[in-house]
């Protein structure tokens, strides 16, 4: 049933039925056993749900999300399985753009900083290609836009377009932004919680003694609202001349930023 083709894919049965996009057989193959005692994987470690987030035709797109999540509920320790070059299912559905597969995997509890063997972060590879809703999305999930790969680049650097850069650093700063607000709101409600006793809710009614000390002025005040953020938001455009390095014969096959500088090099497709 497997029946693994003797070409370079190396796909099995599922294999094909999920490329092609034939719901109904993958879903047989699956009721069949298919997968049960030796998991799909082609001639570069890639598993169903690698090769699912792959597929980057628009009309088949509810089909290969369909697909995954028949493939998740029965192999769910699979979400974060990497292939050979150390890409998961959410590296491939960011590179192709796939907002809604990407948002998929979030809900299912995929980790959405995974580097590749190269260092590359999902969101690195979103911004390369200029998918500017996937890069929204994953910052939006609380992604590390500040992550570094192998070579000490972020995915700022590999902006694909100015509009991609832009929206990539105010999406980082509204995130910021929203933490820091999110961090004082906590910090208030521990100060509140110790000033009145501690109780389950935080509000249990003070005695005299202490409505006393209140009063006096006593009380502790805030504390420092300063915040892990270093230089989250770049004041450098894409592809600035900081970065002297350029794309080598295996980077992506992509046009270089608006500003007709090159990009550094690092990302690379298989």
């Amino acid at each position: 049933m497997r029946n693994p083709d003797s070409v370079a894919s190396r796909y099995t049965s599922l294999a094909w039925a999920a490329v092609c996009g034939c719901e109904e057989t993958f879903e047989y193959l699956l009721l069949m056993g298919h997968d049960d005692e030796e998991l799909s994987k082609d001639s570069e470690k890639n598993t169903i749900l690698c090769l699912l987030a792959d597929v980057s035709s628009p009309t088949a797109a509810s089909a290969q999300m369909r697909m995954a999540r028949l493939y998740f509920d029965r192999f769910p320790f699979t979400i974060d399985w990497s292939n050979m070059h150390g890409k998961t299912a959410m590296h491939n559905a960011a590179l192709r753009g796939s907002d809604d597969f990407v948002r998929m995997l979030c809900d299912l509890g995929a980790d959405i900083d995974l580097p590749d063997l190269q260092g590359n972060s999902p969101l690195h590879y979103a911004s390369a290609w200029g998918h500017i809703p996937v890069v929204l999305t994953l910052i939006e999930r609380g992604c590390n836009f500040n992550a570094k790969n192998n070579d000490g680049f972020t995915a700022s650097d590999y902006a694909y377009s100015n509009n991609t850069y832009e929206a990539l650093q105010d999406a980082a700063r509204n995130r910021f932004e929203a933490n820091k607000q999110s961090r004082a709101v906590a910090q208030q409600q521990a100060r509140r919680a110790e000033r009145y006793g501690g109780g389950a809710d935080g509000r249990r009614p003070l005695g005299v003694a202490g409505i006393r000390r209140l009063r006096s002025g006593s009380a502790t005040t805030s504390a420092s609202d300063s915040t892990d953020y270093e230089g989250a938001v770049s004041t450098s455009a894409p592809g600035s001349s900081q970065f002297s390095g350029h794309s080598s014969s295996g980077s992506l096959p992509r046009p270089p930023p608006s500003n007709g500088t090159q990009s550094p090099k690092c990302i690379v497709r298989e």
